[in-house]
């Protein structure tokens, strides 16, 4: 029950910021003739793909002192995955003669930096938790 209220709640925020962003570029960008439907867009693309990409990135190069090499080198690909699907998805905005097949690509490339990274650093942070004695040999997965 517990995790269906957290989801709501996630929702609910994401949905708010969403709007709140939307609002913001479509109000600042009339004077460019941006269409609400562009800013929701362009709102949704920073808000899911490139704020968090960029929080990656940070991670990676000035991560705190639990994160180790490879926890930061994981994250910084999946960072990067992630700022090459907004780059995708703006390509599209941008200039609608791309074609879909060549943005979606381009988001295939991401979504497999993004996304195949998380094995990588799964297995590099049950090493860590091993080595701390944090992790038992019955609890991991491997087992």
């Amino acid at each position: 029950m517990r995790l269906l209220f957290e989801l709501a709640l996630f929702a609910v925020i994401a949905a708010a910021a969403l709007a709140v962003g939307a609002a913001v570029l479509w109000v600042f960008g009339r004077p460019f003739e941006v269409r609400f439907e562009d800013s929701l867009l362009i709102s949704g693309v920073a808000l899911f793909f490139i704020l968090p990409g960029a929080a990656n990135l940070w991670i990676m190069f000035r991560g705190t002192e639990t994160e180790k090499g490879p926890i930061r080198v994981t994250a910084g690909v999946r960072g990067f995955g992630m700022l090459i699907c907004g780059a995708a998805l703006f390509l599209k905005l941008a200039d609608p003669a791309v074609e879909w097949r060549h943005a979606m690509t381009i988001f295939l490339i991401g979504s497999v930096l993004w996304w195949g990274s998380l094995p990588f650093e799964d297995y590099y942070d049950r090493k860590r938790l091993k080595q701390l004695g944090l992790l038992k040999e019955e609890d991991s997965p491997d087992a």
